[in-house]
């Protein structure tokens, strides 16, 4: 995915906030380069990030590594 289609995703999610926070390490990271959109949006609406939490990049790269290992388990 392009810069742009990750901040659409994460913003039509309502994790916006999320993204602010995260957009440095999620690109330099490259770590969504190569998801698909939807994957993404199934994941961010999967777990309830609320805009109080803070998150860290590690637990937001283990969280989604977590969600495509049982992804991929259960399909």
């Amino acid at each position: 995915m392009t810069e742009q289609q990750i901040a659409y995703t994460f913003h039509t999610c309502n994790c916006g906030h999320l993204y602010d926070s995260l957009r440095g390490p999620i690109e330099i990271s490259a770590m969504l380069d190569h998801v698909e959109e939807d994957v993404l949006a199934q994941f961010l609406t999967a777990f309830d990030f609320s805009e109080h939490d803070h998150l860290l990049f590690d637990e937001f790269k283990y969280y989604f590594r977590l969600f495509q290992k049982v992804k991929q388990s259960f399909f």
